[in-house]
């Protein structure tokens, strides 16, 4: 009986603390969004970067990944045995959504680049124009 109620404690708090990193997590995203819809203002430090909505997901992606972990070791510890099918399917499931991320992220940059490159090939254009 004693070993249900740690497990039982261990997963509340887990759980708890979970829920705790997705409320910041909405209130941050929430926050950027009000300040999106703002006047745009010139940020006074270029070296400050404000958290992007990918790297808040991959931040409690990966938090997630290590409450799992401990949830799984106190689960380890007190009964001889682990869920090897829960554990692969939760560990798989995080790969490939840091999988699809880093997708999403080498697509963006590639877009930005060709952007880049159209618009320095027309001002070119304009620049031999000009000259003509």
């Amino acid at each position: 009986m004693d070993g249900i109620i740690s497990q039982f404690l261990g997963s509340f708090i887990a759980g708890f603390v979970l829920l705790v990193i997705v409320v910041v997590a909405f209130c941050i995203i929430f926050r950027d969004r009000k300040k999106q819809t703002e006047p745009a203002k010139e940020q006074t430090d270029p070296e400050k970067k404000r958290m992007r909505t990918m790297d808040i997901v991959l931040a409690i992606d990966f938090a997630v990944l290590i409450v799992f972990t401990i949830v799984m070791i106190v689960i380890f510890v007190n009964t001889g045995s682990e869920p090897s099918t829960l554990i692969t399917c939760v560990f798989a499931a995080g790969g490939g959504e840091f999988g699809v991320l880093g997708w999403i992220k080498t697509s963006k940059e590639k877009h930005a680049d060709r952007k880049y490159e159209e618009k320095r090939e027309e001002e070119k254009a304009d620049e031999h124009y000009k000259q003509h």
